[in-house]
């Protein structure tokens, strides 16, 4: 099964438990928060092996995070749009390894997305947008370790230093 039927169907059981999208304190929910790949198939490094092809998994996982903590950056009505227009996920995959599905995270790989951005009103007005290119040169010594055991912790990270230097 894939990972679209498989949320889809998660959804789907949701609703019918009567469970309603969470929300932040703001009122703003995952649903204000819409999250795009553009041609994510030439992106920098968004691979799942060396030479592999597209990672599905990485690209839902950084939407999914954007959705869930998003919100609580957002006023009470806003929405957000983000594409992201390039993304080079933390580490990368050593030639001529025995292991060519691992991601080898070191200091020299370092996180770098490039996204645009919109921020409507209430009133579907666009109250805030731009571009961005998002990197930390020294993403490995954060001093943040909680949630360090999560899948694409470092480019996370990015994200949420991002919101919370963009919304503050």
């Amino acid at each position: 099964m894939n990972t679209r039927t498989t949320l889809s169907l998660l959804a789907a059981g949701l609703l019918l438990a009567g469970c309603t999208t969470p929300s932040a304190p703001n009122g703003v929910t995952a649903a204000d928060i819409t999250v795009e790949f553009q041609n994510p198939d030439d992106f920098r490094d968004v691979r799942d092996s060396l030479g592999g092809s597209t990672d599905q998994n990485a690209l839902a996982s950084l939407r999914t995070w954007l959705q869930e903590n998003a919100p609580a950056s957002l006023a009470a009505g806003q929405k957000l749009h983000v594409t992201f227009t390039d993304i080079d996920l933390a580490g990368d995959f050593l030639p001529g390894s025995s292991v060519d599905r691992v991601r080898i995270i070191r200091g020299i790989y370092i996180p770098r997305m490039e996204l645009t951005f919109a921020v409507m009103d209430a009133a579907g007005q666009v109250v805030k947008q731009g571009t961005r290119t998002l990197t930390n040169l020294d993403f490995q010594n954060t001093g943040r370790r909680i949630g360090s055991d999560q899948a694409f912790f470092y480019d996370k990270m990015l994200l949420e230093d991002w919101l919370r230097k963009e919304f503050k």
